[in-house]
């Protein structure tokens, strides 16, 4: 008897206290009395402008609150609590210890709510046709796909980390891509004197036009930016340095006026055979080395916007020490761009119905752009350029005169269409092509 007393005993103990446990939380949830005190107070509250009410600036007594919902009202007036007078943070302090709880929950879920969003992803998908016409190629014409996650995270107020996941392939050959991150790069605020530090795998295409460093990604190194004025802007990058490579650039950066920027670089380089590695790219070029200037001009003017860009190559090592290739570019956009196309698009995806227009001509020698030269072997004077342009990327050789025309819609927010046509023939060598694309990219 004893024993099922005790037990009845300890089971009422354990209810009663899983009881309260539980409706704590729910209690937050309940409406406060209509007579209850806390009504009058942010009603006064309301009343000189420290919270703002139910959206209009007033609070009627007909509307009942749950505890969580005062909540709320009181955590705004904490937070507009240096407007208040003496009597009024009095006020504020008083409402502050009724709803200590549900205050000390709301801070909890706001922490944890910006601890969630220190990362952001961002999705991007395209499904692309290309058509060529070029005898070397014939048949090619083919779909291809384009998948990349973005990732975008904050360490703090002063380092960011953004990434690039991707993976791409052609349809039909049952291939799911090869799946790899070509961007990984932190951007360090304000360190030992440095205005920006940007160190990782990187796209260095930005840096100038475009042209000149026609690499979005997988260059591993470090960028220093520093601003020198308030319309001159300095960077400094060594990329991809390895036992027999490397890269330097040195850019300026100046704002003439509102519609005119200039920038004007000068690089060191020397590529060799580089065996794969987990830090550096592998490179395909044959020894070279040498020095490169680049010019770039931004220009608007009305509604046009004018880019240009030019490069000139003394190569110093390698079979083609003593020539100088050289290479320019211009471009018009009805829309404003951060770089040449494809590289960077016209239209906003976030902006439905946004579109616009460009028409691009590039003149390139073989070599004047090493980057380029990768993309088609040791050396475009090969003359495989255009024979592998819808392989490796009509916008991506050298050896090459070629004229583009594209357009972009952004039929509905996050989807933007694209149709290009580009008229290519080799500066050295026979070979002519012809080819097209029309694409749809998906962001979200």
């Amino acid at each position: 008897m004893k024993k099922t007393l005790v037990t009845l005993l300890a089971l009422v103990f354990v209810l009663s206290i899983a009881s309260s446990v539980f409706a704590a939380p729910n209690n937050s949830f309940v409406d406060l009395p209509a007579k209850h005190w806390a009504y009058v107070a942010v009603q006064e509250l309301a009343r000189v402008g420290i919270i703002d009410g139910y959206g209009d600036g007033e609070f009627r007594g007909e509307k009942s609150m749950t505890r969580y919902e005062m909540a709320q009202i009181v955590y705004q007036a904490m937070q507009n609590s240096s407007k208040a007078d003496a009597v009024q943070k009095a006020l504020i302090d008083k409402l502050a210890a009724e709803f200590a709880l549900e205050l000390n929950n709301l801070d909890k879920r706001v922490a944890k709510l910006e601890t969630k969003n220190n990362v952001g992803l961002t999705y991007e998908s395209r499904i692309r046709y290309m058509g060529n016409e070029a005898s070397t190629v014939k048949g090619t014409s083919q779909f291809d796909y384009r998948q990349r996650i973005h990732l975008n995270g904050a360490v703090n107020d002063k380092v960011a980390y953004t990434a690039r996941l991707e993976a791409g392939g052609y349809f039909g050959n049952g291939s799911t891509g090869t799946i790899g991150f070509n961007r990984a790069f932190f951007n360090i605020k304000d360190f030992a004197g440095i205005d920006m530090i940007t160190i990782g795998r990187f796209g260095t295409h930005g840096i100038t036009n475009g042209l000149l460093n026609a690499k979005s990604m997988n260059n591993d190194g470090v960028i220093f930016t520093q601003k020198l004025s308030d319309v001159t802007t300095a960077q400094f990058m060594v990329a991809d340095v390895a036992t027999n490579s490397e890269f330097g650039l040195l850019n300026l950066n100046f704002k003439a006026s509102k519609d005119l920027k200039l920038n004007i670089a000068y690089t060191d380089y020397g590529f060799g055979n580089v065996a794969a590695s987990p830090l550096f790219v592998p490179t395909a070029w044959n020894n070279m080395g040498g020095n490169q200037i680049d010019v770039g001009l931004n220009y608007k003017h009305g509604g046009l916007y004018l880019m240009s860009e030019y490069v000139a190559n003394k190569i110093s090592e390698g079979a083609y020490s003593g020539t100088n290739p050289k290479a320019w570019m211009v471009q018009l956009a009805t829309n404003p761009s951060t770089v040449i196309y494809p590289f960077a698009g016209i239209v906003n995806p976030a902006k439905a119905h946004d579109q616009g227009f460009l028409i691009n001509y590039r003149n390139i020698d073989a070599n004047a752009v090493p980057v380029m030269s990768a993309y088609a072997g040791a050396s475009s004077y090969n003359g495989n350029a255009m024979a592998q342009a819808l392989v490796n990327g009509m916008y991506t050789d050298d050896n090459v005169k070629a004229l583009t025309v594209a357009y972009q819609n952004v039929f509905s927010k996050g989807v933007v269409f694209t149709a290009a046509y580009s008229d290519l023939k080799q500066k050295v060598g026979t070979l002519k092509d012809k080819e097209w694309d029309l694409s749809f990219q998906f962001f979200f």
